[in-house]
C-alpha cells in the first residue's frame, strides 16, 4: 500500500510538473501557442482527486515552476545591472514564491469548487457550472493581479497573451480584454478534464461550443477590419541597437545620442509624418543651452515630420527630481507637449522597498530614482493625429491605455528600453502584450524599442 501511495505521488508531482513547463513555454514569447489550451488540464486533473491542502501544494509547485522557467532569464539581467548573481536568483526566488502562492490557492479553492458542485450530481447543469466557475474563478484572480501596481510586468498573470499571434482567437479582447481570452481557455481545459474524468464527451463538446460563439464573433470583427476611418500616416521607428553598457555610461551618452541623430537623418529620406525615438533615447535632460539637444529638437526639421524623443525631465517645481518622459517635437525644435510616465517599474526606476524594514534595494545603479507623473491617460497631438503615449511597462496596464483612447487617442505609442536584457525572450514577452493592447482599444500601436522586439 505504502508502495502503491508513493506512485501515486510521484506521478501527481509529474503533472503538477507538466502544467507548470507547458506554461512556462506557452508564456515564453514563442509560438507555443498551443499549450495555452492544454496546460491547465493536469492540475484539474489533480484537483478532482486529491484534498484540498494537496491541490493547493500542486498548484503551488505548478506556479512556481513556471514562474521560473517564463523569467529565467531574470538572474542574468540582475547580474548585468548590479554584478550580483546571488541577488538575481533571489527575486527570481520572489517571482517563483508568488506565482506558486497564487497558482495553490486557484488549484485549492477549484478543488473545493468542484466538489460542492459534483455533490449535486453529474447533470448537464453541474457540467456548464464547472466549465462557467471554474474559468471565472481563474479570471477574478486575473483581473485583480492586472490592477496598478499588482502585476509583476514581463510575467503577467494571463494564459490569454500566449494566444497573441492568432487574431481568429483574440478578437473578444475588444469586449472582455485579455481575461475573456483567459476565460476561453480554461473553459477548454476544464472540459477536457472533465471528458477524461467521466469518460464522456459531453464536457468538451460543450466547451467546444462555447469556443464556437466566441471564434464566429472574432470572424465578424475581423470581417470589418477596414471599417475603420483615418488618415494614413508614415511612421519612422528609430532603433539604436547600441549594448546596453552604452546606455548605462553616462560618459558615452554622446555616443547614444549621435547613433539616434544618425538615424533620424536616414530616416528624414523617407519623408515620414512622425518620427520615433525610444525611451530615453536622449538620456539626459534638455536643457536649452546644450548644443547636441538643440541639434536633436531640430533634427527632423530637413523633412518636415514631427517627432517624439525619450528623455528625462526635470521638475521645474523640485531640483533634483526627474520624470521619465517623452517629448512631442515639431520639426522646428519647439516642444509641442510632454508625457511623463506615471506607472515606474519597481526596482529599476525607482528602488524596491521592502515593508518592515529600513532598506531600499535599487537594481539600477546609473542614475537616481524616477518620480511618477500624475497625469494618466495624457494624449498628444499632431498634425495628423492623436498619440497616446506609453514608455516600457506601461503597456502591461489596459486602463492606462484604455484612458487615452477615451480622451480621443488615435494611436497608441509604446516606447521603451529592453536593452539591458541578455535574451529575446523577455523581448517577446514585452512585445506580444502590445498586440492586446491593439485589439482591445481598435488602435494601432507604435511598438519603439532599441533593442528590437524578436531578439538582436
Amino acid at each position: 500500500m505504502r508502495g502503491t501511495t508513493l506512485i501515486y505521488s510521484c506521478a501527481d508531482l509529474g503533472l503538477a510538473g507538466c502544467a507548470g513547463g507547458a506554461l512556462a513555454l506557452a508564456f515564453s514569447g514563442y509560438d507555443f501557442f498551443w499549450l495555452g489550451w492544454l496546460a491547465f488540464v493536469p492540475l484539474f486533473l489533480l484537483t478532482a482527486r486529491v484534498s484540498i491542502p494537496r491541490a493547493f501544494l500542486y498548484g503551488f509547485l505548478t506556479g512556481a515552476i513556471m514562474a521560473t522557467g517564463a523569467a529565467y532569464w531574470a538572474p542574468r539581467t540582475i547580474w548585468f545591472m548590479r554584478n550580483s548573481m546571488a541577488l538575481g536568483y533571489a527575486l527570481l526566488g520572489v517571482f517563483a514564491a508568488t506565482y506558486g502562492i497564487i497558482f495553490g490557492l486557484f488549484a485549492a479553492a477549484a478543488c473545493a469548487m468542484r466538489r460542492a458542485i459534483v455533490s449535486r450530481g453529474a447533470s448537464n447543469r453541474t457540467t456548464t457550472a464547472l466549465l462557467l466557475l471554474v474559468p471565472a474563478l481563474w479570471v477574478a484572480i486575473e483581473y485583480l493581479f492586472c490592477l496598478p501596481g499588482a502585476a509583476l510586468p514581463w510575467l503577467a498573470l494571463a494564459p490569454g497573451y500566449t494566444q497573441w499571434n492568432h487574431p481568429a482567437v483574440i478578437q473578444v479582447a475588444d469586449v472582455t480584454g485579455v481575461c475573456g481570452v483567459s476565460f476561453l481557455l480554461l473553459v477548454f481545459s476544464v472540459g477536457i478534464a472533465e471528458s477524461i474524468l467521466r469518460r464522456a464527451w459531453k464536457p468538451v463538446i460543450l466547451a467546444a461550443m462555447l469556443l464556437c460563439v466566441a471564434g464566429v464573433y472574432s470572424l465578424v470583427r475581423m470581417v470589418h477590419w477596414g471599417d475603420t476611418k483615418g488618415v494614413a500616416q508614415r511612421i519612422a521607428v528609430l532603433q539604436g541597437n547600441l549594448g546596453p553598457w552604452v546606455k548605462l555610461d553616462p560618459s558615452q551618452g554622446d555616443i547614444l545620442a549621435r547613433r539616434y541623430l544618425d538615424l533620424c537623418r536616414e530616416a528624414n529620406t523617407s519623408s515620414p509624418d512622425l518620427v520615433v525615438w525610444t525611451e530615453t533615447a536622449v538620456p539626459w535632460p534638455l536643457l536649452p543651452d546644450d548644443d547636441l539637444v538643440a541639434e536633436a529638437l531640430r533634427a527632423t526639421e530637413p523633412s518636415g515630420a514631427w517627432h517624439l524623443v525619450g528623455s528625462p525631465a526635470a521638475d521645474p517645481e523640485r531640483p533634483g527630481r526627474f520624470f521619465n518622459a517623452a517629448y512631442l517635437v515639431k520639426p522646428d525644435g519647439d516642444i509641442a507637449g510632454q508625457y511623463t510616465k506615471v506607472e515606474l517599474l519597481q526596482g529599476t526606476e525607482t528602488p524596491v522597498s521592502i515593508p518592515g524594514l529600513a532598506c531600499r534595494i535599487a537594481l539600477y545603479p546609473g542614475q537616481s530614482s524616477y518620480y511618477a507623473g500624475s497625469v494618466r491617460g495624457h494624449v498628444l497631438h499632431f498634425p495628423a493625429g492623436a498619440l497616446g503615449v506609453n514608455i516600457c511597462n506601461e503597456n502591461f496596464s489596459p486602463r492606462l491605455l484604455a484612458g487615452a483612447v477615451r480622451m480621443g487617442a488615435e494611436c497608441l505609442v509604446n516606447m521603451t528600453n529592453d536593452a539591458w536584457f541578455r535574451s529575446d525572450t523577455p523581448l517577446r514577452q514585452h512585445f506580444t502584450v502590445n498586440v492586446f493592447r491593439a485589439v482591445e482599444n481598435r488602435r494601432p500601436v507604435i511598438v519603439a524599442n532599441n533593442s528590437g522586439t524578436h531578439g538582436k
